[in-house]
Formats: structure tokens, sequence, C-alpha cells
């Protein structure tokens, strides 16, 4: 052991090597990460050197510190603090806890935070409007009208009514005093407001019942596609079933006959309730586009664009100026011939018409003819078909 009378110990501020922390020489050991060392003389550069802050690396430090004062003389003498009175623990002891300061506030992901609030608050208020406009909370241009009256009207009377305003109206049954098929309650009440939204109740009589029953017996629609007009109406009113009508052009059902049927076959109706049927009013009429011009030196009559319906026949004229005759009459681009009139039979396409005029040749001057006599030329005959 180095006596501590050999000690010659300067007091002052050193830097732990372990931890950087500034800490007074006197102490012995860092108070910041409790690293021991100990103090070389004034002459030795490295004047600070810090051990293992254990006991078995003290030890060890002075021990090497001893055989290096024997080989170098009484003039490398080092001095070490008390800890050099220690004795060698036969086990290790506890490690001296390091203290940690307290984790800085992180004031990125707090901005972060907040960013992500702010955009799920604004999705929600996006998925909120649309929402509102799907079910119609914003549509401020909703059609007002007024509820008619009604009251005693027929059953298909107060429906179409309804349905020309743009209204579809829910059927209840009831028996009652009233005559059969007619409207004895509705709600709302006549004079009412009411919008496209707004839930319409009609309740027709269904008769004055002579039995207890109070359920009218439902009726299955039969197929009536392809009857006429007249026996499907009389299948339907047979089964006590009211009969509404519409019309619509066909190329593929006859004048007369029903189209479509609305319910289909197989629906279940009470008594009362309609069946629309839609009638065939034939096929539609087709209308064709004539257009006819004259050349230079005549006329054709009708002139212009003329409409001529399928199936129809059309009949013009052409008329070549004095001193002109008809040269050819073209049709779609192709002669015909020169008839003064003409006729297209059975008009399925449009066409094209055009007149072709040519100037007659003079007659020879009466000099140059001497021994022949005068006479006038006729007219140019018209071809007519």
């Amino acid at each position: 052991m180095i006596p501590q009378s050999e000690v010659n110990l300067t007091l002052r501020t050193i830097i732990c090597k372990k931890c950087g922390a500034p800490i007074d020489a006197a102490l012995g050991e860092c108070p910041i990460c409790g690293a021991v060392y100990y103090i070389l003389p004034q002459d030795d550069e490295d004047a600070t050197r810090v051990w293992d802050n254990t006991a078995a690396g003290i030890h060890s430090a002075i021990e090497r510190e001893n055989m290096k004062e024997e080989n170098d003389g009484d003039d490398a003498t080092k001095v070490l603090p008390a800890v050099a009175a220690m004795k060698k623990p036969e086990e290790k002891p506890a490690t001296v806890p390091v203290k940690k300061s307290a984790p800085r506030p992180n004031k990125k992901n707090d901005n972060r935070s907040w960013l992500y609030a702010g955009l799920a608050a604004a999705m929600l208020a996006v998925l909120t409007l649309v929402m509102c406009f799907m079910t119609g909370v914003f549509d401020f241009n909703k059609n007002t009208q007024t509820m008619p009256d009604l009251m005693g009207l027929t059953r298909d009377v107060a429906v179409n009514q309804l349905r020309a305003i743009g209204m579809s109206p829910n059927i209840i049954y009831e028996e009652s005093e009233e005559p059969e098929g007619t409207v004895i309650d509705q709600k709302p009440k006549a004079e009412e407001t009411i919008t496209k939204r707004t839930g319409i109740n009609l309740t027709i009589s269904s008769g004055k019942s002579e039995s207890p029953a109070t359920q009218p017996e439902f009726v299955e629609v039969p197929l009536i596609t392809y009857m006429s007009f007249a026996e499907a109406e009389a299948v339907l009113r047979a089964l006590g079933l009211y009969v509404q009508k519409t019309e619509q052009f066909s190329d593929d059902v006859e004048l007369g006959k029903v189209i479509e049927q609305s319910p289909l076959k197989g629906a279940k109706l009470a008594p009362g309730e309609t069946v629309f049927l839609s009638v065939s009013k034939g096929a539609e009429e087709k209308e064709f586009t004539l257009v006819l011009t004259a050349g230079k030196g005549g006329s054709i009559d009708p002139a212009g664009a003329v409409t001529v319906k399928e199936g129809k026949s059309f009949s013009f004229a052409v008329s070549p100026d004095d001193g002109y005759e008809l040269k050819e009459l073209r049709i779609d681009g192709e002669s015909v011939g020169s008839p003064g009139q003409y006729t297209i039979e059975d008009v399925d396409a449009d066409h094209s018409i055009y007149a072709v005029f040519a100037a007659l040749a003079e007659s020879p001057r009466p000099e140059e003819t001497p021994d022949r006599e005068e006479h006038t030329l006729p007219a140019s005959p018209t071809n007519l078909r």
C-alpha cells in the first residue's frame, strides 16, 4: 500500500471520462455516473483516470499501480484515495444504478396527433354532408302542392288524379255502407300541403258484407297478353278486377291486342284492384323524303323536299321551257328516260329526283333550203309513264 504521507493532493475540478460531467477532484467518485477515480501527481499529463466502478475493478487497478511503483522507484509514487484500503470482495457488488433524466416531450408527435384528429373530423363532416344530401335533408327545392279532395270518388278516378300530380297512394279496403269501390277516407285530408315524399293512404269501400267475413278474398291474375282488349277486359271484370288501358305502337303485335300487362300472371290481387293493359296501335307509319330538282331550261312540279308515308305512291310532272326539251330524268342518279310525268309506286326509301334539259337545235335558214317549204317545228312531245 502507498503511505498516505506521500500523497500530495491538489484539489481541482476535473472532467469525468466516463460520462463527461465536470466534478470536484476531492470527491473520489463521479456523482453522476458513480465512476471511481484517483489523482496523479501534477507532472503527469493525464491527471485523471477513471476506474471501473466495481470493487473488483478498483483492486485490480491498485495492484497495477503498485507494481508500476516497484519498477519505477520512489519518483513514480501515485496517490490513491481511501479506496486503497478496501479489501477485495469475494462476490461482485450490485451495479450502481445510473440516474436517467426524464424524457423530453416530443412536440412533433403532438403536432401529428392534432393533424390526425383534424383530418378525422373533416372526413366525418364530409360524410355527414353526403348522407344529408342523399336523404334529402338539404333538398330546399321540394315541390309542394295541395292534396285534392278524393272523398266519394271511385277508386280508379282517385288513383288517376293522384298519379297526375306524381303521387302513388297506398290502398286500404274496409267494409262500408258506401258503394263498393268508392273512397271513404283519405290521409292527408283535402287542402293539406303535400310533397313528393308524403305518404298517401286511400281507404276504399269494399261494400257491405252479408257474411261475417271482413277480409276480401284474393284472386290470381291470369295471362291475358295477345288477347284482344275486349276479351282481356271481360276476363278481368269477371274476376272483380278493374282495367286501365294505354296504347302504343308495335311492329310485332296486331292492332287492338294486349302487348303487356301489369301485374304479371300469378300476382295476387284483392277484388277491386286494377290491372294495367298496354294495347297495340299497330306498326308505326314511317315517312320518307323525296327531293325534286330541275336543271336549267325547265321545271318540276312539285319541287323541293316532299315527305311521303311508307307504302304510298308519289307522282310529279316535268315541263321544259320554250326552246328546251327534256333530255332525261334521273332518280337516285340513274336515268329513267325522259317522261313528262312520273309516278313512284310503294315508296319505301328516300329518293333524289333530277330533271335534265337541253336546248333545241335551231331551224335551218330559208336561203339555205330554197327548194323546201317553210314550216314550223312542232313542240317536242313528252313521254308519259
